[in-house]
């Protein structure tokens, strides 16, 4: 799992963290899925925002729940510096994420934008990134 995970201690925090690991995957093709700079950069806007909002909510979880590691940590670094980190762990994706998206674009001779497109589709990334919208 993805360092958002790392902190959870929480049910609340561990089903933040898979949600915002989904956000991740979607943000990591959302650029193969629009055709204009213009709308990649509202996906991406939406999917960040949403990433970013259910992180301040695991941290506010895990402290609210005496999570010692958590509360040294934010205190340490301060919230938003510890939210830019758990962030950059999600942004970067899972291990078994990736190897899955070199298959496929190998699948497609070397295709990312069609990749992009089957990962889209298969990890529900319109359903999500519309949710967000509202």
């Amino acid at each position: 799992m993805v360092c958002g995970a790392a902190i959870a201690e929480t049910d609340d925090t561990e089903r933040l963290s898979a949600i915002t690991e989904d956000y991740a995957k979607c943000a990591d093709v959302a650029v193969g899925n629009f055709n204009d700079d213009v709308k990649i950069k509202e996906a991406m806007n939406v999917l960040f925002d949403g990433m970013t909002k259910n992180i301040y909510v695991m941290i506010e979880n895990e402290i609210a729940d005496k999570n010692g590691k958590t509360a040294d940590f934010v205190e340490l670094v301060g919230k938003d510096i510890a939210v830019g980190y758990l962030l950059k762990g999600f942004v970067d994706v899972n291990p078994s994420y990736k190897e899955e998206k070199e298959i496929i674009v190998k699948e497609n001779n070397g295709d990312w934008r069609a990749a992009s497109k089957i990962l889209w589709k298969r990890n529900g990334c319109n359903a999500i990134y519309e949710s967000l919208k509202k």
